[in-house]
């Protein structure tokens, strides 16, 4: 856990340096975090040492943020969407994160890749 927030500040600077604004950069920030460290507290067993690795990229019109860890395959897009309208103490645990995730980008996509789970977040610019 102690390099989510080094891996968030590199998205966090990458993504002020496309000039996307400090909003934006901080919304892409913060669905990073939530990804990375849910992988970190799910995504290996007990004790079991995995890699996360995040990859920046800018093209013409959009970021790109590849998050991909070598645990586990796991799509979190499959998690059922929670029923937001629900009263908090009706709500299963678990997928709000992903959800409010996909609400932060403009896009989010799964793929499973030469043993690693593979998420890719995008934000227009």
């Amino acid at each position: 856990m102690e390099h989510v927030a080094e891996m968030c500040e590199f998205v966090h600077s990458g993504a002020l340096e496309t000039g996307m604004g400090a909003e934006g950069a901080g919304r892409l920030r913060l669905a990073v975090e939530e990804v990375a460290s849910n992988i970190v507290r799910h995504g290996f067993a007990p004790g079991e040492e995995g890699e996360v690795r995040i990859d920046f990229e800018k093209a013409s019109s959009r970021v790109s943020v590849r998050v991909s860890d070598n645990g586990a395959p796991f799509n979190p897009l499959d998690f059922p969407r929670p029923d937001v309208s629900a009263p908090l103490d009706q709500r299963p645990v678990g997928g709000l994160g992903i959800f409010l995730t996909g609400k932060m980008v403009d896009d989010l996509r799964y793929e499973r890749k030469e043993g690693r789970n593979v998420l890719v977040l995008e934000k227009l610019l």
